[in-house]
């Protein structure tokens, strides 16, 4: 993942919050010197990008900690006290600045919870797509080299497809077999890791079963004898290491300058800590 991932899933939900679109005029994705005319805004401020020191348990694998500043405006001509309280006009209730940065806050908890869900995955190859979903299989063209982690037991260069014609299916249930059998414990990523075959692409997806993170991945290439790598697509791989959000906090929201009523501004800072692979 990259911060620009998360900065614009922060910004996505922000903008489609149910509670926020009910009463914010505007959302930005950054700050302007001269601040609108809406009544409620929300812009996101200036970024930061740390790396921080290695992990001690992976080489090449650092944190990243991001910092984005969510800029939340009141723009209403009534006393401090009522912009950031709140206050009701004929009848119609209207909230004040405190009100607005908790309910930024919650929609942001919403955006990272679903980000992490969503982003936070184990390391993977997939083929390119296929012509057919159904592959010519024979005695001399069965196997494809699997290295999941950087690990290579014996018998990983000749990881068995089949030696018929088979679908993309079947052909992924034997890949799976071949690779599992090679793996001693659970998330060693071979014991448990997965293959699937998507009939609508004919794509085959190979998935470390070593558990979220970047360091999980898995490099395929041709098997060292009876190679059939490039009839199933896997002559030029996507292949992505595993990715892991591993913590997210909101630091202290500062009020800013005081003179420019009748507008109300507080930042809250968000800071998102990664672990990123950096190892080349």
């Amino acid at each position: 993942m990259a911060f620009r991932h998360v900065y614009q899933a922060v910004y996505d939900q922000l903008a489609n919050d149910s509670t926020l679109i009910s009463y914010v005029d505007g959302f930005k994705l950054s700050t302007k010197q001269n601040w609108p005319q809406q009544t409620y805004l929300i812009m996101l401020g200036g970024a930061t990008e740390q790396e921080l020191d290695p992990t001690e348990d992976y080489n090449g694998i650092k944190h990243f900690v991001y910092g984005i500043g969510i800029v939340c405006g009141v723009n209403l001509k009534k006393e401090s006290h009522e912009l950031d309280l709140g206050f009701t006009d004929n009848g119609i209730t209207y909230k004040g600045n405190f009100e607005l940065v908790d309910d930024v806050k919650s929609a942001i908890r919403k955006a990272l919870n679903t980000l992490m869900d969503r982003y936070n995955t184990t390391g993977y190859s997939e083929s390119i797509s296929n012509n057919s979903d159904t592959f010519n299989l024979t005695g001399t063209s069965k196997y494809i080299t699997v290295s999941i982690n950087g690990k290579t037991p014996i018998g990983y260069d000749q990881i068995f497809c089949g030696d018929s014609s088979l679908n993309g299916t079947l052909i992924a249930a034997n890949i799976e077999t071949s690779i599992n059998n090679l793996g001693n414990y659970n998330d060693d990523g071979y014991l448990d890791a997965t293959v699937t075959f998507d009939s609508e692409t004919n794509r085959f997806r190979i998935e470390s079963g070593g558990g979220i993170g970047p360091q999980n991945y898995v490099v395929v290439i041709a098997g060292v004898s009876d190679d059939c790598s490039g009839l199933l697509g896997f002559e030029n791989p996507t292949e992505e290491r595993g990715r892991n959000i591993i913590d997210y906090i909101f630091d202290t929201v500062v009020l800013e300058s005081e003179e420019n009523f009748p507008v109300r501004v507080r930042v809250v800072p968000l800071f998102v800590t990664e672990e990123v692979y950096v190892g080349g």
